[in-house]
């Protein structure tokens, strides 16, 4: 057909129509969307303001406990009968680690653990919650620790920190008076209020150390720690955003506060201890 004769044949009146009711539905599609899409953001921005932004607080900061600073022991003249040593204690935060085992099994060669050190660890960390840390093993040696530090790249979520450690000056020569402190267990864990115990691991077992527990032990605080998008501390709050910790206090103060309330709490006379 000449070409003549086809544009003569076209209906140009209704192209021009077909053509603008196309035009008038996009239009109004993308009108809808527009609307649609302005909507959402208000709603994400203005209305739901405040719930996004307690939710991305929550993944952004996380409130860490403060554990106290054991009290001190000392007789009437003065002299230390139990006090704190600085140590070094290999911790995991659960959260952060996506085989468990394997690295547990890494770890091992680098620093001693034994079994008991792991089901210690492993009851630990059901009481507590995967985004805190959980203490595998204390009282490392110099050289575990360097080991540790040359490999630290290897292992996410695992990390050394400085802590204390009951020292007893006079050693077995007051053991007997002194008492000594152990971990807790979960019997203890049924029997005692964990919000006084938050970052302890240990607790009282015998003589002074046990009766005096509640002075000794302390309170503990807390702190607000801002972690970056691989879950590591980044930088931390002032404490007394969420909680300053109070450490425990001297025996011997306590006894002497005892003594002039005219009281046998303590059973604490004269540098020895006696029984009720």
């Amino acid at each position: 057909m000449p070409l003549n004769s086809y544009e003569a044949l076209r209906d140009l009146h209704e192209e021009r129509r077909t053509f603008g009711m196309r035009a008038a539905v996009a239009g109004i599609l993308g009108l809808v969307c527009v609307v649609l899409l302005v909507g959402r953001l208000a709603d994400l921005q203005i209305i739901q303001h405040s719930y996004f932004s307690t939710r991305s607080d929550d993944n952004r900061m996380r409130v860490l406990p403060v554990p106290p600073v054991r009290g001190l022991i000392y007789d009437r003249n003065g002299a230390m009968l139990a006090q704190n040593q600085p140590a070094f204690e290999l911790e995991i935060t659960p959260e952060q680690v996506d085989n468990l085992k394997d690295t547990l099994d890494r770890l091992s060669k680098l620093v001693h653990i034994t079994d008991v050190d792991i089901a210690r660890f492993r009851d630990r960390m059901r009481k507590t919650p995967h985004y805190r840390s959980v203490v595998l093993r204390s009282n490392l040696s110099a050289d575990e620790v360097a080991r540790y530090e040359l490999n630290r790249y290897d292992f996410d979520g695992v990390d050394i920190t400085a802590g204390l450690v009951r020292s007893y000056p006079l050693g077995p020569a007051t053991a007997h008076v002194i008492g000594y402190v152990g971990g807790i267990t979960e019997t203890d864990y049924a029997n005692l209020d964990e919000s006084q115990y938050q970052g302890l691991t240990q607790i009282g077992r015998t003589g002074i150390e046990r009766s005096h527990e509640d002075e000794l032990r302390g309170t503990p605080g807390a702190r607000i720690v801002e972690a970056n998008a691989g879950g590591r501390a980044a930088r931390s709050q002032c404490a007394r955003r969420a909680g300053r910790q109070k450490p425990g206090t001297d025996a011997r103060r306590q006894a002497a506060d005892d003594r002039r309330a005219g009281t046998r709490r303590t059973g604490w006379r004269g540098g020895r201890h006696r029984s009720a």
